[in-house]
């Protein structure tokens, strides 16, 4: 039988009412509270008993400070004098526990109460959540815009739309804190004014189901760049992976060694932060020649992938001086994409004559039940066309007979010519793109 159990708890910072009342709970099943970092609590069995917690918050406390640090100190001693034995804190956060029988309220003034709550808690998230609300909100539109957009070539996308999930579901998260915050600072404020407390309340439940919305969204963007991307993508994701893990644990060391001699607050942050710049640093530095060289060999694979054996001088019979041809590749675990853009361009030196650009693109489906979904998406604003010339098992096209859908097997392959083709040139453009 475990003696420690370690849980993702999503209360939010200021409910300390929600947080003594679970402690209380869990204390009467036999878990107490040992320590907390961030989300992740520590318990440890005991004899299941009735007892009384109580979270304070120490504006002036950091996760920086030196130990001991004497204004804390100071408080713990005040604390301890009416019964109240100091847990564990999480930085401006200090939760306590009585085993009195009615032990006497930590704050008795619920003006002052409020306001060291709220110092506290501007200090501690709400300034961070509204940066990160926007910087959460700006990276989803890209991923999740493209939806609506041309939702092929978002799915065909490797992290694209699990990231923007995932960025969806923590701005969400963020503006649930932020709007239950106001809302009870706000009911606080009045009822303070009268000489009453109010009670907090957070939304954790709907924080936690967010959280591992996100996880899951992040699980799958992995899953995604691990099976589908290119070694030079799976090198890089790993590499961001580790340097964040090796980061975190460097500052963590330092700043908990620092505080250990006493060291004050300014100069712990700052060689903390040195030292993670450092090693970071490092490890990209060592890193960098496999990187370029990974590049080089995804740009080379990619070049391989696409197919383009069709060219404007196969279909027209004349040679094509001046014209450049532009290729590119992406695939996810459902989707893949590969394009080709060959036109004129009058910056070379070869001369030439502009007749028109040829451009296609091959939709790979490698999810069979997503094949109608993309036929449709694709053939937006197209009529359906006789696909016998092409080979094809159904074909679309526009009023001009110059943009096609040409729907092959597993395969759709989305074409724009500078002329109505001949049957002879359809038949080539079914041979060379259709298999």
């Amino acid at each position: 039988m475990r003696d420690v159990k370690r849980r993702v708890e999503t209360y939010s910072f200021y409910d300390h009412s929600g947080i003594s009342t679970h402690l209380e709970a869990m204390a009467a099943q036999g878990w107490l509270l040992e320590k907390r970092a961030n989300a992740l609590w520590t318990y440890r069995r005991a004899q299941p008993q009735q007892l009384t917690y109580a979270v304070a918050y120490y504006p002036e406390g950091s996760a920086f400070d030196p130990e001991p640090n004497e204004g804390l100190s100071e408080f713990y001693e005040l604390c301890a004098h009416d019964g109240w034995e100091f847990v564990t804190a999480f930085a401006e956060m200090q939760i306590f526990v009585s085993r009195r029988e009615n032990p006497p309220p930590l704050d008795t003034d619920p003006v002052v109460e409020l306001d060291v709550i709220h110092r506290s808690s501007r200090r501690r998230f709400l300034k961070a959540y509204w940066v990160f609300l926007v910087i959460c909100a700006l990276f989803a539109f890209p991923g999740l815009g493209g939806l609506f957009a041309d939702p092929v070539y978002a799915l065909s996308g490797l992290y694209s739309v699990p990231a923007g999930l995932a960025f969806a579901f923590m701005a969400a998260a963020c503006a649930a804190e932020l709007i239950c915050y106001y809302r009870w600072y706000s009911r606080a404020r009045r009822a303070a004014e009268h000489g009453e407390r109010m009670e907090t309340s957070s939304p954790h439940r709907l924080i936690s189901a967010l959280l591992w919305c996100t996880y899951a969204a992040l699980a799958l963007c992995l899953l995604s760049v691990f099976t589908a991307g290119d070694s030079f993508i799976r090198f890089s994701f790993a590499l961001v992976i580790v340097v964040y893990i090796i980061g975190s644990v460097v500052m963590r060391v330092s700043a908990g060694k620092l505080k250990r001699r006493s060291t004050p607050r300014t100069i712990t942050l700052a060689v903390s932060l040195v030292l993670v710049f450092a090693v970071c640093f490092a490890l990209y530095s060592a890193a960098g020649p496999a990187i370029t060289r990974m590049a080089e060999d995804a740009y080379r694979g990619e070049q391989n992938y696409v197919n383009y054996s069709l060219a404007l001088e196969d279909l027209t019979g004349r040679d094509t001086p001046g014209y450049v041809r532009v290729v590119s590749h992406r695939a996810s675990m459902i989707l893949a994409q590969s394009s080709v853009d060959e036109h004129f361009s009058a910056h070379t030196q070869e001369g030439g004559e502009d007749m028109g650009a040829l451009e296609y693109t091959t939709t790979y489906v490698r999810l069979p039940d997503l094949y109608g979904f993309c036929e449709r998406s694709l053939s937006r604003g197209l009529e359906p066309a006789d696909p016998a010339p092409w080979g094809a098992e159904r074909a679309y096209a526009d009023s001009a007979q110059r943009s096609w859908l040409l729907c092959y097997g597993d395969r759709l392959v989305e074409l724009s010519l500078p002329f109505q083709p001949s049957p002879a040139q359809s038949e080539l453009i079914g041979e060379r793109l259709g298999v």
